[in-house]
């Protein structure tokens, strides 16, 4: 795993919530002991996570991702080396693009898109007025919300293993919400306007004598009132006023967070942009997010803390969108519609087409076990669970695993099949591509180096091969 500086324990990592399902399997082995139920599967199970939870099998992957078959041409793998499919695909795009039809957009997104296409691409798809799937029922929730909202308490609305829950109610719940934009327009404050002036003639004589005495009065009596008394602040202006005195500490878990970045080949040339966003979306956005979010919190108080490898997760989206507020509208999206279901410490509802993490890790399990049998045993040998390795790249979607252009290809059919399934199943066609490499190894660090190793991988192609050969 990566090296934390002593702060960043602050923040939970994929190690600290790999540690928490592990403790909740812990907890069921122990509760079926003292229920007398059978326990041995759980306890002689070479799995990481034996949950025992129900996974998608291959032929239902296939048909779920039927348009990554080979005979339909794929950006990132047919591109190269098909000239003529690139430019009418792209020529295609930027028609829909026009056209601004979200359902038409996904299915095109399907085969991938040009790298000039992306951002108006992703526009079109997260910004989209289309219905949202159908998240997990709610069963009782007093508290109005989008009805794609699912009622579940997400880990990434928790403080880090090693953190207190006084400093979440002093820092973290200090945090208001400003309006979608990060700011409320006040009403201009009410001037008195002055009169219109007469179309007719100016007056004379008497008459003038009695207006200059009339606007003496008026000057003499508006002298001698009292000064009204000054208007409450608004609401939106004490809020700012409290983020003015409040945001140190959640500022430096920001700055924590960037370190990743700071250190990351790709990504340094936003650490400036990415001290900026970080806090606006944590600022400016919660309320938003708890309303619209797949996965939301139960309970009102808990506000969102960021977690290590957050920002690895915003990077990405630097390359796409020039302006802060474009990236921090397009993370809103996909932190509502993916990011949150990747920090929950619970299963899915059988009825939700939710791809919760225990979910994740349970089909990658399954699919490991099933096409790379013998890289299980030699890693179990190793005294190294497959798990161990993958799990950072499930909790992150592969954001720091892998180069820029093939994450981006792979979160292109993220959004357009509207799933994360594509994550454990990346997962597992990596330790199937490296079965000969794998099986020669003799320590568990030479056998992380192999799997960690992915600059020449290629995204899509492994999908292909792993689903349909």
């Amino acid at each position: 795993g990566r090296a934390h500086p002593p702060e960043a324990k602050f923040l939970y990592d994929s190690n600290d919530l790999l540690q928490a399902l592990r403790g909740i399997c812990r907890t069921i082995e122990a509760t079926e002991i003292a229920d007398g139920g059978a326990t041995a599967p759980l306890r002689r199970s070479w799995r990481l996570l034996p949950l025992g939870l129900a996974t998608p099998r291959v032929d239902q992957l296939r048909a779920r991702f039927a348009q990554l078959h080979p005979s339909f041409p794929q950006i990132g793998v047919d591109d190269s080396s098909d000239p003529t499919f690139r430019q009418s695909h792209e020529s295609l795009g930027a028609k829909l693009i026009k056209l601004g039809d979200r359902a038409l957009i996904e299915q095109y997104l399907r085969q991938g898109c040009s790298p000039a296409l992306r951002p108006r691409l992703y526009k079109a798809i997260l910004h989209g007025n289309a219905k949202r799937p159908s998240a997990e029922p709610n069963q009782s929730e007093p508290v109005a919300r989008s009805p794609h909202a699912a009622s579940d308490e997400p880990q990434f609305n928790k403080l880090a293993p090693h953190s207190t829950g006084e400093f979440t109610n002093q820092a973290v719940h200090s945090y208001g919400t400003h309006s979608a934009h990060g700011v409320e327009v006040q009403p201009a404050d009410r001037r008195s306007q002055p009169f219109p002036r007469s179309q007719t003639a100016p007056p004379t004589g008497k008459n003038r004598a009695s207006g200059s005495s009339r606007a003496s009065r008026r000057s003499s009596r508006k002298s001698s009132k009292t000064p009204a008394p000054q208007r409450p602040p608004s609401a939106a202006a004490a809020r700012r006023s409290a983020l003015a005195h409040n945001t140190t500490i959640v500022d430096r878990l920001h700055a924590l967070d960037l370190e990743l970045i700071r250190n990351n080949d790709n990504y340094f040339v936003f650490e400036d942009l990415l001290r900026n966003i970080l806090p606006k979306l944590f600022r400016d956005h919660m309320e938003w997010l708890r309303v619209h979010s797949r996965v939301v919190s139960r309970l009102e108080h808990i506000r969102a803390v960021p977690y290590y490898g957050f920002a690895l997760q915003v990077a990405p989206l630097a390359y796409l969108f020039k302006r802060e507020d474009e990236i921090v509208l397009a993370l809103r999206e996909m932190v509502a519609r993916y990011w949150c279901q990747l920090n929950v410490l619970r299963n899915a509802h059988p009825d939700s087409e939710l791809s919760l993490l225990p979910n994740l890790c349970a089909l990658f399990e399954d699919l490991v076990a099933e096409r790379a049998p013998q890289v299980v045993r030699h890693l179990l040998g190793l005294d190294l669970a497959p798990l161990e390795v993958v799990f950072p790249w499930l909790h992150l979607a592969f954001a720091g695993a892998l180069p820029v252009d093939e994450l981006l290809l792979l979160w292109d059919r993220i959004l357009a099949f509207d799933s994360l399934h594509l994550l454990p199943v990346l997962a597992a066609a990596i330790f199937q591509y490296r079965t000969k490499p794998l099986l020669h190894t003799t320590t568990a660090d030479q056998a992380r180096a192999i799997l960690c190793e992915t600059a020449n991988l290629n995204v899509i192609a492994l999908l292909q091969v792993f689903l349909f050969a």
